[in-house]
C-alpha cells in the first residue's frame, strides 16, 4: 500500500498538475510530497501553512499599500480627474514623453491591487481556477511593477537631461571650478526621439509576448498533459524575465550615476555664484529646506533603489529557473522560505517609501515656509532664502520621485537662478528645448 501511494505522489510531482480536492476535506500532504510550488499552486504539498500565512501577509500589505496609493494620486492632483490617465504620455516633437511620477503612482498602485487577487487565487482550491489564468494575473503584476514603470522612468528622464553640449551620440555636461575644485565633466548617452520611442515600444510589449504569453501557454498546456513543452516554455519565459530585469536594472543604474553627477554639479555652481559655502551631500538633505538639495538626495535613493530591486529580482528569479526542481525537493527549507517569503511582501516597504516621499514633497511645496539664508548648518544642505526660495518653490513639480517632471522643474529654477545674477550665461539650445 506503501508503494501505490509513493508512486502516485511521484507522478503527481513530475506532472505539477492541479490537484483537485473532490471531497473538500484537507487532510495533512503526506511526508514525500514536494514543498510547496509557491507561483503555482498551493495543494498537497509541505510548508503549506508558512506558505498560506506569508500569501495572506503579502496580501494584506499589498491591498494597504495600493489605498495609500490611491489617497497620494487624489492628494497630488486635487481629486480624482480623467487627466490623470489622459495625461501621462505627452508629445515632445516626434518622440512620446512619458511622465515618470504620475506613471510610477498609477502603475504601481494598480499592481498593488493586482499583487492580492494572485495571492487570494493561489490560495483557493486549484480546481476553481485554471493555472493559465493563475499565472496570467501574476504576470500581469510583474508587467506593470517591473517593466512598465521603470521603462517610462526611463524614457521620460531621457527627455530632460541638461546638457552644455553633444559630441556625437553623447550629451557633456560641463561646470566650472568651484570652492577650489577643479571644473568637473559629465557625459552621458542621449538617445534619438526615434530610440526612444523604439525603446518604450519595445519595454512594453516584449514582456507581454514574450514573458507573459509564455507563461499562459506552459499553463494551458500543462492542464492538457504536455508537460514537457510546458517546462520549456516556462523556462524560456524565465529566462526572459531575467535578462529584462538585468537590463533595466544596469540602465537605472547608469542614468542614476550620471543624472545626480549632473545634478550635484549644478548645485554646488548654483550655490557657489550665491555666495554660500560648500556643504556635503548626504542623508542629511532629507531635512534640508532647500528644494533643490532635498530633491536631489530623493532622485539619488529612488534610483539606487530600483535599480537594486531590479538587479535583486533577476538573480532570485535565476534561482527559482535553474534550481527550483532540486529546491522544492529539499529538506531543508531556508532557501525555500526565503524565496517565498521576497516573492510575496518586501516590495511593498520600497512602494510605501517612494508613496510617502511623494506626499512629504508635495506637503512641502503646498505650504512653503521661506528659509533664512544666514543660517548655515554643516550637516544640512544650504537654504535659499526670500525671492529666490519662492521662484525655486514655484518651479518645482509637486512630485520629485522621478528624474523626469522634478528634474525638469530643478532645472529650471537653477537655471534661472544663476541667470539671474549672471545674465552671461547662455546655455545652448538642446538644454533648453525640452522646458518649453
Amino acid at each position: 500500500m506503501k508503494n501505490t501511494v509513493r508512486k502516485s505522489s511521484f507522478n503527481r510531482r513530475n506532472t505539477m498538475s492541479p490537484v483537485s480536492n473532490v471531497s473538500g476535506a484537507n487532510p495533512p500532504p503526506p511526508e514525500n510530497t514536494l514543498l510547496c510550488d509557491w507561483t503555482r499552486s498551493t495543494s498537497e504539498c509541505r510548508e503549506f501553512e508558512f506558505v498560506k500565512w506569508t500569501l495572506v501577509v503579502g496580501a494584506v500589505l499589498h491591498f494597504l499599500v495600493g489605498v495609500f496609493g490611491l489617497w497620494v494620486l487624489r492628494y497630488r492632483n486635487g481629486g480624482f480627474k480623467r487627466a490623470i490617465v489622459t495625461d501621462l504620455f505627452n508629445m515632445e516633437g516626434s518622440g512620446v514623453r512619458p511622465k515618470p511620477a504620475d506613471c510610477f503612482i498609477l502603475f504601481e498602485t494598480v499592481a498593488c491591487f493586482l499583487k492580492p487577487l494572485s495571492h487570494f487565487i493561489l490560495l483557493l482550491d486549484n480546481s476553481l481556477t485554471p493555472l493559465w489564468f493563475r499565472i496570467a494575473v501574476d504576470q500581469l503584476y510583474w508587467w506593470l511593477a517591473y517593466v512598465i514603470t521603470p521603462v517610462c522612468y526611463l524614457v521620460g528622464t531621457s527627455y530632460v537631461i541638461p546638457v552644455t553640449e553633444y559630441e556625437g551620440k553623447f550629451a557633456v555636461y560641463r561646470t566650472p571650478a568651484t570652492h577650489g575644485q577643479l571644473h568637473s565633466e559629465v557625459r552621458i548617452f542621449h538617445p534619438t526621439p526615434l530610440q526612444r520611442n523604439v525603446f518604450l515600444v519595445i519595454g512594453i510589449v516584449y514582456p507581454g509576448l514574450c514573458c507573459a504569453s509564455f507563461g499562459i501557454t506552459a499553463g494551458v498546456l500543462m492542464e492538457r498533459g504536455y508537460h514537457n513543452a510546458a517546462d520549456i516554455l516556462t523556462i524560456i519565459q524565465n529566462v526572459d524575465w531575467e535578462l529584462m530585469f538585468w537590463l533595466l536594472g544596469c540602465i537605472i543604474f547608469y542614468y542614476g550615476v550620471k543624472f545626480t553627477l549632473i545634478l550635484r554639479a549644478h548645485i554646488i555652481t548654483t550655490e557657489a555664484r550665491r555666495g554660500l559655502p560648500f556643504a556635503a551631500f548626504g542623508l542629511g538633505n532629507l531635512k534640508s529646506r532647500s528644494p533643490a538639495r532635498y530633491l536631489f538626495i530623493v532622485l539619488q535613493l529612488t534610483a539606487f533603489t530600483a535599480g537594486s530591486i531590479l538587479l535583486l529580482s533577476g538573480l532570485l528569479n535565476g534561482i527559482e529557473t535553474w534550481f527550483k526542481r532540486d529546491l522544492l525537493k529539499s529538506e531543508d527549507v531556508r532557501l525555500y522560505r526565503f524565496l517565498v517569503f521576497m516573492w510575496s511582501a518586501p516590495m511593498t516597504v520600497t512602494y510605501f517609501v517612494k508613496f510617502a516621499l511623494i506626499t512629504v514633497h508635495c506637503s512641502r511645496n503646498k505650504d512653503p515656509k521661506p528659509a533664512n539664508v544666514s543660517q548655515q548648518s554643516t550637516t544640512l544642505a544650504p537654504n535659499y532664502g526670500g525671492q529666490s526660495m519662492e521662484l525655486l518653490t514655484l518651479h518645482l513639480h509637486p512630485n520629485f520621485s522621478s528624474f523626469s517632471e522634478s528634474t525638469l522643474a530643478l532645472e529650471r529654477g537653477l537655471y534661472e537662478l544663476v541667470t539671474m545674477h549672471h545674465p552671461e550665461d547662455k546655455w545652448q539650445e538642446g538644454s533648453t528645448r525640452d522646458w518649453k
